[in-house]
């Protein structure tokens, strides 16, 4: 496992398992900060840790539901643009 140049790099399990929780309830910052605070790494390198650890996990930083949303707000902004442009 690459360290990122930390001292002393996260390999306590249980600090793994509660930033994997952390991470699956969204709650990316407090995961930063376990990992930051249990490894001495700083803000960056904690940082790079959880997302490696939310990618070896499948984890991803945004919800589904926030994804259709996006995608729905998209296509009401379409389809609204298009009828003030048909209304022109």
């Amino acid at each position: 496992m690459k360290t990122f140049g930390i001292v002393n790099p996260v390999t306590n399990q249980n600090t793994n398992a509660i930033a994997l929780h952390l991470i699956q309830s969204g709650q990316w910052r407090e995961a930063v900060y376990l990992v930051r605070e249990e490894s001495g790494a700083n803000l960056t390198q904690a940082e790079a840790l959880v997302e490696r650890l939310a990618l070896v996990h499948g984890v991803h930083r945004h919800s589904r539901a926030f994804l259709v949303t996006v995608i729905g707000a998209i296509g009401a902004s379409i389809f609204a643009i298009g009828g003030v442009l048909h209304w022109l």
